[in-house]
């Protein structure tokens, strides 16, 4: 009884390891075909995204916005220079930044030899 007992358990095992193998399986087979499909999706919203920023490159040209001008008879001039205007940050809205708070290193047995160490590296490092 004791040897067959062993048999069933290991043919259990065996069995549950298969199963596990093909359950992997055909979950990654399932989540790169999710992937794959993603992918594409992704492609061709990439294509009309550039597709539709040409077209708003274009219709921002100075060409097509004269072209646009002198067919409606509007009597608009084209920019000659760009203006920039520098806006000051109101102080209330200026971020504060406060000092860093120096920790200090914790000195017992073998940490306090590490604190000391690295202080001594950091010095070094700092010309």
């Amino acid at each position: 009884m004791k040897g067959s007992g062993r048999v069933f358990l290991s043919v259990l095992m065996l069995t549950m390891l298969m199963v596990g193998y093909v359950h992997f399986q055909v979950s990654s087979f399932v989540v790169s075909y999710d992937i794959y499909a993603l992918n594409e999706e992704f492609e061709s919203k990439d294509k009309i995204h550039k597709q539709l920023k040409f077209e708003v490159n274009q219709l921002k040209a100075p060409n097509y916005l004269k072209q646009q001008m002198d067919e409606k008879d509007l009597s608009l001039t084209l920019p000659k220079a760009i203006k920039t205007i520098e806006v000051p940050i109101p102080e209330t809205y200026a971020p504060v930044i406060e000092p860093q708070k120096e920790i200090p290193p914790f000195n017992s047995g073998i940490f306090g030899f590490l604190g000391q160490w690295v202080k001594v590296a950091q010095a070094k490092t700092n010309h």
